[in-house]
């Protein structure tokens, strides 16, 4: 257990956690709910504890989460100042160390224009462990280069199925070097803190020597902005999704920047499915796309597309 993992829940409170922290395999996830069950997932697989620790394959036999139980983890989160946090939590999330991070809902306090300044009375928690696989992305190296530089690439796959696992780590190889190609600067424009893992500014993530990072501010002002300061030979992304953040990819296209980016998907009927928000031709940013999906709980590569010689897409591998 990391020393980080030891600090995440307060000390009254680290008996019911102490063997789902201990596990060989950590948790993806473990969701605290008030009234509810405390249930972890992962790996495929569900289980629920029990008020001595242990787990359950059984809901009714898991541990019923009170108020009090909530109100103490939040105030363990957030050091007892949930006001320095008020920025994150309008977002939904909080960031801890380590590059873990937990999503958080209850009652949204609306600020004078409407728009979301933060959350109360907390009635729910989902705490997502970080990990950093690294390697995992190494085979894939042939792939994505050419003529010794990485082409621009496009990470597609629905929801907890690896992308921002295989980001980090192309990240991590291209600023470092690789039997591919030196190593390069690398640009991350990281909104929510999930790449890096920052934590009070720190990122908690290994991504390579020659990586900057600018994290919580809009993907498409991140970008422009590591354009303009930081002249960045790749820039990484995740996560992207909306018409500002492709023109400003496109932008960083133009300048001769090669794209590392991520976004939710299926397949390439999927993809094609987004040009109604996206943009027409909002696919031909890249070279290379790589589809992921999870089988038995781990994630692997479902099929790889490149572009042939008149710029069409063509699948090489199922």
């Amino acid at each position: 257990m990391s020393v980080e993992l030891e600090k995440l829940f307060p000390a009254d409170m680290k008996t019911l956690f102490k063997q789902v922290l201990e596990m060989k395999e950590l948790p993806e996830e473990i969701r605290i709910r008030l009234d509810k069950p405390v249930m972890i997932s992962g790996y495929g697989k569900e289980y629920f504890i029990k008020e001595d620790g242990s787990l359950s394959e059984h809901l009714s036999e898991g541990y019923l989460v009170r108020k009090g139980d909530l109100h103490r983890i939040m105030e363990h989160f957030t050091r007892y100042s949930p006001y320095a946090f008020e920025s994150e939590l309008s977002q939904g999330y909080l960031s801890l160390p380590g590059g873990h991070r937990i999503g958080v809902t209850g009652e949204v306090v609306s600020d004078v224009d409407g728009s979301v300044k933060t959350l109360k009375n907390i009635s729910g928690i989902n705490i997502r462990i970080a990990r950093f696989m690294m390697g995992v992305s190494e085979g894939l190296l042939p792939f994505v280069y050419e003529d010794g530089a990485p082409v621009s690439l496009l990470i597609v796959s629905p929801p907890g199925c690896g992308k921002t696992t295989m980001l980090r780590d192309f990240i991590r190889l291209y600023s470092e070097g690789n039997t591919c190609g030196k190593g390069l600067n690398v640009g991350v424009a990281d909104e929510r803190m999930e790449i890096a893992g920052s934590y009070m500014g720190q990122a908690q993530m290994p991504l390579g020597a020659r990586t900057d990072i600018l994290s919580g501010c809009k993907k498409a002002e991140g970008v422009l902005m590591l354009i303009r300061s930081m002249n960045p030979r790749v820039i990484a992304v995740d996560e992207i999704g909306r018409a500002d953040e492709i023109r400003a990819l496109k932008y960083a296209s133009t300048c001769g920047i090669t794209l590392l980016n991520t976004i939710h998907g299926t397949d390439m009927q999927d993809l094609m499915g987004k040009e109604k928000i996206l943009g027409e031709s909002w696919l031909n940013m890249y070279g290379r796309i790589i589809f992921l999906c999870k089988e038995k709980g781990r994630f692997g590569v479902r099929t790889l597309w490149k572009k042939d010689e008149e710029g069409e897409w063509l699948c090489v591998r199922f």
